[in-house]
């Protein structure tokens, strides 16, 4: 896909999948501040989504140094656009953070695993709320889990 084949003005929801409001300046089509509730939506245009990933907003493009799209707290829902940035490949998803991976963290086997998990994945401030959180909603009791969990926030 390239850029010239995408629909600039084609509206595409763009979820916030973390537990805080979520802000920026978006400027196509006049300049105004987007918000975008915690768990909430919001509806842009394909240019306005391809303006905030080329300036690196790190909201779209997200926090890894190593692949772009990484623990971004704005996930793009179209395909399209998301390979056009980068984010995907025909082999290869965007990783996010989600109520779902932070719950899935603690059905890992081994407490060496869910260690490396948590040392690997949870890179920013808002992975850490999400990760309380998910301890808090799904009401994850296993002691020796959540002992781990809370040493890990405590260190990090």
């Amino acid at each position: 896909m390239n850029i010239n084949n995408l629909d600039l003005s084609k509206k595409v929801v763009v979820r916030n999948v973390t537990n805080i409001p979520a802000h920026f300046v978006a400027v196509i089509g006049g300049r105004y501040d987007a918000q975008i509730p915690a768990r909430g939506e919001i509806t842009l245009t394909t240019e306005e989504v391809m303006h905030q990933i080329r300036t690196n907003n790190p909201l779209f493009i997200g926090y890894s140094r190593e692949k772009k799209g990484h623990h971004a707290e704005l996930y793009i829902d179209c395909p399209d656009i998301r390979r056009e940035a980068g984010f995907e490949t025909d082999n290869y998803k965007q990783e996010l953070m989600t109520m779902e991976s932070m719950v899935n963290f603690f059905e890992t086997p081994r407490l060496a695993e869910l260690k490396r998990a948590l040392r690997h994945k949870i890179l920013t401030w808002n992975d850490r709320q999400l990760l309380m959180t998910a301890i808090k909603e799904n009401r994850i009791t296993n002691y020796e889990r959540v002992q781990v969990a809370q040493e890990f926030l405590k260190d990090n």
